[in-house]
């Protein structure tokens, strides 16, 4: 080995070795300096690294998690301050300012899927208006006021369909209005996050369906016919079957939905097809209005058996 070799080896060593003593210093008092890369104790956090000034975090630091989020960005006196960057296993980056330790500032979600979400941040929680966006073209505009949803929210759909929600204090309350592009109109009144009053829906036809709700059970619902006459439902307080519930995941969960849908009906819902009695005033031909009378006549014939039918089933239960 000649002697550059010899010298350049040498000088390896000792910058090396003097690196390596910067690396996870302490000073006399025993506080952390300079550079530091930790294995915390916590089953979810598995590293950190970063920049130490005075036993506290300040500078640019790296957290990695045990679940695959990665989280960068700068500290000041041991507290998050400046743009950060976290990035998830999932996909999903979110990338916004903090100030003293709390997310203060615009913030963005960027999911994998392509959708993203915008809005202010105030002292750790959301609060302005946040805009959603999807590769679609569907845009949802919501209004926060302390980290919880308050003020109309509305979505918007390529298709003209329209969606406006009222929320208090993060749950629906108001009327909410569903338009969509055939001229269909939803209006639902909610109370406190439940739908509670009268629903009514517009069809562009001329129809009219309107459901009462109490404390978000339907009570009744009767629909209008443009043409004449209504159909009336009666529902009795029994929760309907919920698709979501856990007895229906597995891979015959529809069916079993399905029947207990079926059974909760035949338990819950009376049907009553009466409508206004036809008069002759209304009619230009006699035999016009005698049909239409008859088919009258039937639908009341069929709402007395069930009443009938109905009280019958409540006697025998006493």
């Amino acid at each position: 080995m000649n002697i550059s070799a010899i010298i350049f080896a040498f000088a390896t060593a000792l910058f090396a070795a003097a690196a390596f003593a910067d690396h996870n210093r302490t000073d006399e008092r025993g506080r952390k300096q300079g550079h530091w890369t930790e294995f915390p104790e916590q089953e979810d956090l598995l590293s950190m690294e970063g920049n130490y000034v005075d036993g506290r975090e300040d500078g640019n630091w790296i957290w990695q998690w045990a679940s695959g989020k990665v989280s960068e960005g700068p500290m000041k006196n041991g507290k998050r301050h400046g743009y950060w960057v976290l990035r998830f296993a999932d996909g999903q980056v979110q990338k916004g300012p903090y100030v003293n330790g709390k997310q203060h500032g615009e913030w963005v979600t960027q999911f994998a899927d392509g959708d993203a979400h915008e809005g202010p941040m105030v002292a750790g929680k959301r609060h302005g208006k946040w805009v959603g966006r999807s590769p679609a073209g569907d845009v949802r505009e919501i209004p926060y006021v302390n980290g919880k949803r308050h003020g109309k929210e509305i979505w918007r759909f390529p298709n003209g369909f329209v969606w406006e929600i009222p929320y208090k204090h993060g749950k629906e309350h108001g009327k909410s209005i569903m338009r969509d592009a055939a001229g269909d109109v939803r209006e639902t009144s909610y109370k406190e996050g439940e739908i509670h009053g009268k629903e009514i829906v517009r069809f562009d036809d001329g129809d009219v369906r309107e459901t009462s709700y109490k404390d978000g059970v339907r009570q009744e619902e009767i629909r209008w016919y443009a043409s004449g006459g209504a159909v009336k439902t009666i529902y009795n307080r029994e929760a309907m079957p919920d698709t979501d519930d856990e007895k229906y995941s597995g891979d015959d969960g529809f069916d079993k939905w399905f029947a207990d849908q079926k059974a909760w009906e035949k338990r819950n819902v009376l049907v009553i097809a009466v409508g206004p009695e036809p008069v002759i005033a209304d009619f230009d031909d006699v035999d016009e209005w005698r049909e239409v009378h008859e088919e009258w006549a039937e639908r009341k014939d069929t709402w007395e058996k069930q009443q009938n039918t109905a009280s019958a089933s409540g006697d025998a239960g006493n």
